[in-house]
């Protein structure tokens, strides 16, 4: 699917700069600060998408979130589980996915940004880090009380950057096959076994 096609869906401009948070919607992941972020840059034509889930335990934050949103026609709030086919429309529909965890051991969802060809901006901190680089988004401060409104207006001012950190992003991400993994995997056990014979 275009961005084009999966914007009409969405009922969003082409022209706009589109930002998103897909997945599972926990309180570590931040997004309640993110729609905070997202509201001090005023732009009209930058929008918001936050898609994904909440469990029924965090009902709270559900209710704070759709309050947050509530009466705001840049932010687009779409809640539930997400079909693998409907995955390409709001990854395609979008510019950057955002990733405002306070806290993560790894992510799933950064890898699956990476292989829609999509910037990203997340916190510099712990797999993060070590798999996004500056060539393929914006890695904030997490500890920085600004951090990620300054990420949110770089990415914001250099849209026509976006594309390019993403193609940069999907060559890495082609680069881990399920045999390149699994080589990896095996070398460390390889090398875990020699240490104790040695």
């Amino acid at each position: 699917m275009s961005q084009l096609e999966a914007r009409k869906l969405l009922k969003i401009p082409e022209s706009s700069t589109v930002f998103l948070f897909f997945g599972m919607i926990r309180w570590y992941k931040g997004v309640p600060e993110l729609i905070d972020a997202f509201k001090v840059l005023q732009s009209e034509s930058t929008y918001l998408a936050i898609t994904g889930r909440f469990r029924d335990a965090d009902e709270e934050l559900a209710d704070l979130i759709q309050k947050k949103v509530k009466d705001d026609k840049n932010i687009k709030l779409v809640t539930g589980f997400i079909p693998e086919k409907e995955v390409q429309v709001y990854m395609n529909a979008c510019d950057a996915v955002l990733f405002p965890y306070r806290r993560l051991l790894t992510s799933g969802a950064l890898i699956l940004a990476m292989s829609f060809r999509r910037a990203c901006v997340a916190p510099r901190i712990g797999c993060m880090e070590e798999i996004l680089d500056e060539a393929g988004g914006y890695l904030y401060d997490s500890s920085s009380g600004d951090g990620l409104v300054q990420a949110l207006e770089s990415a914001n001012d250099r849209k026509n950057d976006l594309s390019q950190m993403g193609e940069y992003n999907y060559q890495i991400a082609a680069e881990w096959s399920w045999e390149t993994v699994a080589q990896m995997t095996l070398n460390v056990y390889q090398r875990c076994m020699e240490d104790d014979n040695s």
